[in-house]
């Protein structure tokens, strides 16, 4: 199954907890090119990529591209220290034009988890 939620202005905020819950097969996820969602919340994200080894997120460079996926925040850092999504996510750059697994992404974040 595909659900496209792109271009319609998702922030973090946009998201219920159990918005994905209920997927009963595959799922690819689009949320590209919306420029106000800058991290992907673990308690929503991740019981959706855990629920099926084939649910994936895409987020294309319209996206997260030029300023948008904050890797400081972080809300999103279980990205990085869960690399088993690595394959499961396909996000662009951070705004600091880096890829979100860079080492110095999330330096601060590392200290609370």
């Amino acid at each position: 199954m595909q659900l496209d939620l792109q271009w319609t202005k998702l922030n973090g905020e946009s998201f219920p907890s159990d918005s994905f819950n209920n997927m009963k097969r595959p799922t690819f996820l689009y949320l590209g090119h919306n420029p106000n969602l800058k991290y992907l919340d673990q308690h929503i994200f991740q019981p959706f990529l855990e629920s099926n080894i084939k649910n994936k997120i895409f987020i294309d460079e319209g996206g997260f591209k030029n300023g948008n996926f904050d890797c400081d925040d972080c809300r999103s850092y279980w990205l990085k220290k869960e690399s088993k999504y690595n394959n499961r996510t396909d996000l662009w750059k951070c705004s600091n034009g880096k890829d979100y697994t860079d080492k110095t992404n999330f330096a601060k974040c590392a200290n609370f988890f």
